[in-house]
């Protein structure tokens, strides 16, 4: 049993149902003497005869041969199966990677949109901060990622999509509907109990760097939770614990609610860009060329 191989079944399979050894090599463009060599050989392997053979040279499958052709016929399907179903795979699977806002608020339109015109496409999204996005782009991990902060690594291909801006929201209590009332910004609720995303988030970077402008240091805060995900900062939110700076996307749906209320940050508006990464030595597979072709039409990039 050694020396089985597919080759040799699928040499049996054509020659008993064309009934000839010639037939059965023109249907493979094999030489007659190789596909007889093949028959030989899985013979052998298998220590039984598989064709009858008269006088006149005609040939049939004896009862050992009948047998093994049910379970060569079952064989090949099963190969046959398994090669489409990698090589369909490796065509409709798109592996992409996103930090928290283009994850919770960019990602589900275009997933949802692209999926209509691609119904084959498989999406696997792999979920990081911003640092960990940029890491899995460079380590070949992804495909295409989306950032809300760029490195500005050199290996790595940064195109602006949209801008983003951040604001603070609070509870939806009568002493913060009064302070909204007043016109007051977000920056003069900084002595208000904060919720702040954990070290690595893209947003927290920035919103740091914010604060910095203005001398503000955590000292100077009343920080009460570092959290990992800024769903966690609103939930928190919404149950009145205290208030947060975060993503404007990220927060509409709560606002349109009336579950929270938002505070723009100050009269210009704090704002950000979101980014679609790329790795500049990466080879972008065609559904992935799709994808980003349509990414960039969706933001009107083109």
């Amino acid at each position: 049993m050694n020396n089985l191989n597919l080759k040799q079944l699928e040499t049996f399979v054509t020659v008993a149902e064309k009934g000839s050894f010639t037939k059965a090599a023109n249907a493979l463009y094999m030489a007659q003497s190789t596909v007889s060599n093949h028959i030989q050989q899985l013979e052998e392997s298998l220590g039984l005869v598989l064709f009858a053979r008269d006088m006149k040279r005609n040939i049939s499958l004896t009862p050992d041969g009948n047998r093994i052709y049910q379970f060569a016929k079952e064989i090949l399907l099963r190969c046959s199966e398994l090669e489409e179903t990698i090589l369909e795979n490796k065509k409709s699977q798109l592996i992409i990677g996103a930090s928290t806002v283009p994850t919770e608020s960019i990602l589900p339109e275009l997933i949802h949109k692209f999926i209509k015109t691609h119904p084959n496409c498989r999406f696997v999204v792999k979920n990081g901060d911003s640092d960990q996005i940029q890491r899995m782009l460079t380590d070949g991990e992804i495909s295409i990622g989306f950032v809300g902060t760029s490195d500005n690594r050199q290996e790595i291909i940064y195109e602006k999509i949209t801008e983003d801006r951040f604001v603070m929201i609070t509870p939806n209590t009568p002493g913060y509907v009064k302070l909204h009332e007043q016109g007051v910004y977000g920056k003069e609720l900084l002595n208000k109990p904060l919720i702040f995303r954990e070290n690595g988030s893209g947003t927290q970077k920035l919103i740091d760097n914010y604060l910095g402008s203005m001398d503000v240091t955590e000292d100077n805060l009343n920080i009460v939770a570092y959290v990992s995900s800024s769903q966690l900062q609103k939930d928190l939110v919404k149950m009145g614990t205290g208030v947060a700076i975060l993503s404007e996307y990220s927060t509409r749906d709560l606002v349109s609610s009336g579950r929270v209320l938002r505070f723009e940050m100050e009269r210009n508006c704090l704002s950000r860009n979101i980014y679609m990464a790329k790795d500049k030595k990466g080879i972008l597979n065609s559904l992935a060329l799709e994808f980003d072709k349509f990414v960039k039409s969706n933001f009107k990039l083109n």
